[in-house]
């Protein structure tokens, strides 16, 4: 039934342009093809009313109120009583607007845009990409390849690879990149970056290239740009090795065992004082003292 509707509108647009021409038949179309053609349009041919402009434009006028216009250059525009208008341009493009404010646009090289009465507009490219932008500024990006992109009204752009892995930009520069298996990679805007892994080891690498290791035991790594180590562990002793193969440990008691690179060991005892206190004894002298009666 609906295909007779639009056949019959179609109809009506060929008996006011003739049957022969390549505009007639375009306009025929337009209506035919066009989801907002009226679904019971009451009129005949007959009953069309047609105005030629002096520039060689058409408009034909319906009795039930939908008119279309044609320009020297084959465009149109094509309006209905509900308030919907189409828009056909000379290039291909077409541009459709509904009464509540929703519009969308088809250009020739396949790209569509849809703009709804809140804002919010979809871009369909021929590529597959798909955008939409809200408002408030925020917009997903839906790419071919499966990549999904966000920006969100603060700024902060997250990425979402068909790999899985996930990059976050922030207004600072700051990126954050999360990989499939939850290790997590910092890049700070000083050249520095912090890589967190899912068993809670964190590494920090500053940009002189010192990198710092903390481990999920406690234990924490230094390594400095000439490769001297120092490691701290949670039983407060204290490693360090230089590039040279010379390595000192420092037991939480003071003791200190030197390794040489020839394989010499030394070992450093903490010094005890001398001094130390003994336990205090009765001293007759001491004016407090009292002789024990007898």
């Amino acid at each position: 039934m609906a295909d007779e509707i639009q056949d019959k509108a179609a109809g009506v647009v060929e008996a006011i342009f003739g049957s022969g021409g390549e505009a007639e038949a375009e306009a025929k179309e337009e209506l035919k093809g066009d989801p907002a053609v009226p679904t019971s349009p009451q009129t005949t041919a007959a009953e069309a009313r047609v105005e030629v402009k002096a520039d060689g434009g058409k408009i034909a006028t319906l009795v039930d109120g939908t008119t279309v216009e044609t320009f020297p250059d084959d465009s149109k525009i094509s309006t209905f009583p509900d308030g919907t208008v189409v828009e056909s341009k000379a290039d291909g493009a077409k541009i459709t607007s509904w009464p509540d404010g929703t519009k969308k646009e088809t250009r020739p090289d396949g790209q569509k845009i849809t703009t709804r009465q809140d804002g919010t507009t979809t871009v369909n490219n021929a590529d597959g990409t798909k955008i939409v932008t809200w408002p408030d500024g925020s917009q997903r990006e839906s790419r071919a390849d499966g990549t999904k992109v966000e920006t969100l009204s603060g700024g902060v752009v997250t990425e979402t690879q068909a790999s899985g892995v996930k990059i976050a930009t922030f207004p600072d520069g700051t990126k954050m990149h999360t990989l499939v298996d939850g290790t997590k990679v910092a890049f700070m805007p000083d050249g520095s970056q912090v890589e967190t892994r899912p068993d809670k080891t964190k590494t920090t690498t500053y940009a002189d290239g010192t990198t710092v290791e903390s481990r999920p035991d406690g234990t924490k790594v230094t390594t400095f740009k000439d490769q001297t180590t120092k490691e701290i562990r949670p039983d407060g002793t204290k490693l360090t090795k230089w590039p040279d193969g010379t390595m000192l440990e420092v037991k939480p008691d003071g003791t200190k065992i030197t390794t040489r690179p020839d394989g010499k060991v030394e070992i450093t005892k903490p010094e005890t004082n001398p001094e130390a206190e003994a336990k205090p004894e009765d001293d007759e002298s001491d004016p407090d003292y009292e002789e024990e009666e007898h």
